[in-house]
């Protein structure tokens, strides 16, 4: 969607996705140019450092824009993170939706019953903190899992750890 209506807006633009494995440090190494545009789909090219073309810290610096929120807070941060690295200037911006993934699946069933009705009137701090108790959710039932994950493992070990200690 944001690619159509880029293109359609006459914008230059890179997307980076899964299927460009090969190219994403490029990618991502030339997201800080002057006006460049780049489109990603996911949290990509960890340990590639963006640095600024030349002209783009008197422009303000590297702008990034969240357009969904993630479970974890953690791969916000990092993206956030993206913006103002090294003592460089940089700006991060959130657009927040109630339609959004995240409340849709994990906000508390009272948060859901109330986004409706109040979605005219709740103001953006009101959304951040829907999406900070959604996040909080969905982190305390991903934690959950993978503790009842360990315990059947530890437990499959037990039963399958006949022949002497388990490795």
């Amino acid at each position: 969607m944001a690619r159509a209506a880029l293109t359609a807006a006459g914008l230059p633009h890179e997307v980076l996705n899964a299927a460009q494995d090969a190219r994403e440090a490029d990618i991502v190494g030339r997201a800080g140019e002057l006006g460049r545009i780049t489109v990603v789909t996911s949290m990509a090219g960890r340990g590639t450092d963006i640095p600024l073309g030349p002209g783009a810290a008197e422009k303000g610096g590297l702008h990034v824009i969240m357009s969904e929120r993630h479970e974890a807070r953690r791969i916000d941060d990092q993206l956030a993170g993206r913006a103002g690295r090294q003592g460089e200037p940089g700006h991060i911006e959130a657009i927040l939706s109630l339609e959004d993934a995240l409340l849709a699946t994990d906000a508390p069933a009272l948060l859901k019953r109330m986004a409706t009705p109040l979605s005219v009137f709740l103001a953006e701090p009101g959304r951040r903190i829907a999406i900070t108790l959604a996040q909080k959710h969905a982190e305390r039932l991903h934690a959950r899992m993978r503790m009842a994950l360990l315990k059947t493992d530890k437990n499959s070990q037990k039963t399958l750890a006949f022949a002497g200690r388990s490795e």
